[in-house]
This record gives C-alpha cells, structure tokens and sequence, in this order.
C-alpha cells in the first residue's frame, strides 16, 4: 500500500477513502447522512475533491501507478453492476419493493462509479491518452446516453434531480469547462512567454469567452453562495437567477448557439483534409470522431426548438456533450497538432 505513495501527494489516497467513505454513508439508506455530519452532501464533498485533483495533476504532473489503475478499473464495475441490477428489479417490481429489501440507493452507487472512472481518466499519462482519445470521444456520448436512460428508470424524479439544477450532470458540466479554462490559459501564458502575442492573445480572449459561460452555469457565485437574486432579475429570468443566458431572447438565442456550433463542428468533422490547410497555429479543426458528439447534440436541439419543446429534462446532458465535444477539439487542437508551432508545453 506504501508504495502507491510514490510520486503522488499524501492526501491522494486519504481523500480517495474519504470521499468514498461519505459516498457509501449515502448509498445505505438516506442520502443526508453527510450532509448531517459535515454540512455538505457527499456528492459537493466529491466534486470539490476531485476539482483539487485535477488542478494538482496539472500542475506537479504526477499519474497514477500502474498498480492503483488497475485496482480502481477493476473497482469501478462493482458499484455499476450493482446499480444496473437494482434499477432494473425496481423498475419491474412495485415501487419501493427493492429499496425496502436492499435499503440501498441505486443513484448513489451511479455516483460511486463515476468517481471511481473520473479517477481512473485524470490519472493516466500523456502517452495513454494520446493513444486511446479517439475511442473516447466515440465511447462518450453513448456511455452519458446510456447512463441517463438508466437513471431515467429510477422512480420519485431521481432523473431530475440528476439532469437539472444543482445534479450530477451540471457539476460535470462546471469540471469540463474547468478544464477547458486551464489549457486554454496555459496556452496563452506560453505564448506571451515566447512573445508569440497574437496567438496568446488569441487564447486569453478565447479563456475568458469560457470563464463566462462557467460564470452564467453557477449563476455567477449564486449556486455556492445562495445570494438572493436582484428583483429586476428575477422578473425576466426564467429560473430566477442571476445569469443573462436564462432571459427571454437570450434563452432562446443560447439554442441557436448551440445549433450552430454542434453543426459546424460536424462539419468540419467529417472534412479534416480540407480544413488542414486552415490549421495553422490554431485548431480550427476538430478530432474526426468528434462528429458523432456534435450530430448527436445536432439533431436533438433541431427536434426540441422545431418539434417536441418539452424535452427540458435533457437539455443539460445535451449541453454537457456539447461541452465535451469542444473540450476534445480544443485539447486535440492543442496537444496533438502536427502543425502546432509551439511543442514544448505538453502535458506529461
């Protein structure tokens, strides 16, 4: 066990047991117990760990070793399996009948899951995610799919509480563009430190497009903070919160946003060869499987604007993907770009 220590940061495996201990503390029986004992649900205690984790990986470059990857791999099934049996008994059984047998709550053991999967990404070399990237970006949207029509089986609304405001799906939405944020800031620091200020310039200008968008999905501090919404606000936005993105014309607008961003990327997909010679220093042009994620998103905010318009409940996990599917572009763009002038700021 010691030597799972080496060239990672004494509080990794602390934490890991940590976390997982809470997470388990909610999995049997009520989902407060943590937050009755430390204030805060397992699922904030988790993101907030995980959150340290990547700013720490990013920075000091560590991985984990071959040994603990293989023990969170073969730990990540468990809690799954579980899971997928427990919703679909529950789901064919009376309500409640399989809860009141097992007392366990199938949502949490998803939850456990993913942590576990989170974990077992963010700690594996370069070199691993220069090799297996494209099978991610096919695997991605079909495993989130998949996920969520599991949880959709689960009775008493636990989809909503999944999808929607403060959910699963909008902290992972925050990590990603997190971590869109960083490599984009990293890139700009790096060229103003090679006084490449075009390029850098063009960086930062695009950090801040993204720090705005993560500022409008925790409604600028309001989500952590719970400040009371402005009244002019609160009478034009839809959810009565402090963004712009929720108001009126700019709600629907974020639609055509969308849109337009999902059917570009597919497009630019499918023609690598012909965008190649717009490369340059840039990224104009996404990973070729990424055209799965954007048709995906593509179609379905074509058919919620144009045909069915109450399929609310899954606008934040199309959101998410559209949040990954830039997030492989922009990372594709940056550290996988034979034509990238500036080679020396990879990831290890």
């Amino acid at each position: 066990m010691i030597s799972f220590y080496k060239k990672l940061p004494v509080w990794i495996l602390p934490g890991i047991l940590l976390c997982l201990l809470f997470l388990f503390f909610d999995t049997y029986g009520s989902t407060g117990t943590s937050a009755k004992i430390i204030g805060i649900s397992s699922i904030t205690l988790t993101v907030l760990f995980f959150l340290l984790v990547l700013i720490s990986r990013f920075v000091t470059k560590w991985v984990f070793p071959p040994k603990l990857l293989k023990i969170i791999w073969l730990a990540l099934w468990l809690p799954l399996i579980l899971a997928a049996i427990l919703i679909i008994s529950g789901y064919l059984a009376p309500d409640n009948y399989i809860y009141t047998l097992t007392r366990l709550n199938p949502s949490q053991l998803l939850v456990i899951f993913h942590f576990f999967l989170a974990l077992f990404l963010t700690g594996q070399s370069q070199k691993w995610w220069s090799s297996n990237l494209s099978k991610l970006i096919i695997f991605l949207p079909i495993w989130i799919l998949f996920i969520s029509f599991l949880v959709k089986l689960l009775p008493f609304d636990v989809f909503y509480s999944y999808a929607q405001e403060d959910g699963l799906i909008e902290y992972s939405q925050v990590v990603v563009l997190a971590i869109i944020i960083y490599f984009l800031l990293k890139e700009s620091l790096h060229n103003f430190s090679i006084s490449n200020k075009k390029r850098a310039l063009f960086f930062l200008s695009l950090s801040f497009a993204f720090l705005f968008i993560f500022m409008e999905e925790i409604s600028w501090g309001q989500r952590i903070f719970s400040w009371e919404t402005n009244y002019l606000l609160e009478e034009v936005n839809v959810q009565k919160e402090t963004n712009l993105h929720n108001i009126g014309f700019f709600n629907q607008l974020q639609y055509v946003f969308y849109i337009g961003i999902s059917f570009t990327g597919f497009i630019l997909s499918l023609f690598k060869n012909l965008c190649r010679r717009f490369q340059g220093d840039y990224f104009w042009r996404p990973q070729s499987e990424s055209w799965l994620l954007f048709i995906i998103i593509f179609i379905f905010y074509l058919y919620f604007v144009f045909v069915n318009q109450d399929q609310y409940l899954w606008l934040e996990i199309m959101e998410l993907l559209l949040y990954f599917a830039l997030l492989f572009w922009i990372y594709r763009g940056l550290y996988f770009n034979p034509q990238k002038t500036s080679s020396k700021n990879n990831i290890k």
